[in-house]
This record gives structure tokens, sequence and C-alpha cells, in this order.
């Protein structure tokens, strides 16, 4: 047990250093390695005084958004590992935080979904529509959204409630208001339920409502010469 009101600052620090060390198996440990220093500077991890993982956690969604080729996919991908991070290191605490790094790794990618938008991605692609079934058949589908809220919901075990990061990749090359239809709302709204078109086997309709551990962030370029052409 650390006493900080015992130790000066100086002291203090190389106590949590040596404990971090013993901790992590790691003999020589820097308070700016990524998950340590989220857990004792989240606001400045990303470098910004407004930190985007901050709007994100706040806003549920955000849009980052500049010229092509300068890095926005891979900044979206930064932002939902340290949102992951973050998160991880409130609900789990800092004990299981620094001794389950390998579940916290994987936690980081597989929590982390990429989605390419283009001009033929649809509303039925993406939240539900009808097919063509095997037998000639016509049936509904779910869409992308859907399937991936029950996966998180079905979600059991000691990481189910953390964070998904959805990331919608140039959702400038897309008809939003086409492709989530009744879902636009529930983006901003996320107590609202919507009902989705069709009924299924049952003669039951379809609800959706997103999880609150559920955050989009979105990638728009704002010059775009293959929709301009």
């Amino acid at each position: 047990m650390l006493d900080g009101a015992t130790l000066s600052p100086d002291a203090a620090l190389h106590a949590i250093r040596g404990a971090l060390e013993k901790l992590l198996g790691q003999p020589s440990l820097s308070f700016y390695q990524r998950e340590i220093r989220a857990a004792w500077d989240p606001a400045g991890m990303d470098g910004d005084e407004d930190s985007p993982i901050d709007a994100l956690l706040y806003k549920k969604q955000i849009v980052l958004f500049g010229p092509p080729g300068t890095g926005k996919t891979h900044s979206a991908k930064e932002y939902a590992k340290g949102l992951i991070q973050r998160e991880t290191l409130r609900l789990k605490k800092a004990p299981w935080y620094f001794r389950n790094q390998e579940a916290r790794k994987v936690a980081e990618t597989t929590r982390v979904h990429r989605l390419q938008l283009h001009p033929g991605y649809s509303y039925e692609d993406f939240v539900r529509g009808l097919h063509v079934g095997e037998r000639g058949q016509t049936e509904y589908r779910l869409g992308y959204l859907p399937r991936l809220v029950q996966t998180i919901e079905s979600e059991t075990g000691e990481m189910a409630g953390l964070p998904h990061v959805l990331i919608l990749d140039e959702i400038n090359r897309a008809d939003l208001s086409r492709l989530l239809g009744e879902c636009f709302s529930l983006l901003e709204d996320r107590d609202a339920t919507v009902e989705l078109p069709g009924l299924d086997e049952g003669g039951r309709a379809l609800k959706l409502k997103l999880p609150s551990n559920l955050y989009v962030i979105g990638t728009m370029n704002l010059i775009d010469q293959s929709i301009e052409q």
C-alpha cells in the first residue's frame, strides 16, 4: 500500500513506478506508455486540449473530416483503441487492467469494427431489406447494424459491457439519410427504440435500440473527386 500522505511527490512517483514494474514485469517502465498514461492523463492521450475521446464518450459519436490522405482512418482507430483503454480502466479498475494485458489487447482489437462505405452500400445492406432466399422466396434479412447490435447484446463473461466502436469510413460517399433511414435518430437518442420495416416469420415487428456501449466514429473527405465526376 502506498501512503501518499507520508511521501513526497518524487518519492510517491518512484514507489508507483516500482510497484508497476514489479506488477508488469518491466524493469524499465515509462509513465508515457499509452496504457499507463491512460491511468493518469486520459484527456491528454491524443495531445489535444479538447480531446476527441472525451467528445466520443460524451456524444457517443464523432466525425473526423479533412482532405483525403490525411490519416483520418488511422486516427479513428487510435481514438477507438484509446476509448476502450480508458473505459476498461474505469470499469475493471487498475489491478485487473494491468494484470490482464493480453485480454485487454484482444478487446482493443476485437471490439473495433470498421465498415467502408461507398455509393452502392444501401439501407438493405446496413439495416434491413428484402432479399431472395434459397428457394426463390423473398424474405427480410438483417443488415450490418442490427447484427452488430445482436452480437453486443448477447455478450457474456467478464468483458461484457466494455465499449464497442463502429468506424464508418468515408461517410461522404454514401447517402446517410437513405443508408440509416429511421435509425438516424438512434444516434442522438440512445434511449429511443425504432420499429424496422417488415415482419418476422411469427408476424412480429422487429425493434432496434442501440446499446449504450456502442460508439460510432465517422470519417469524411472534404473533397471526393470520384463522386464529383
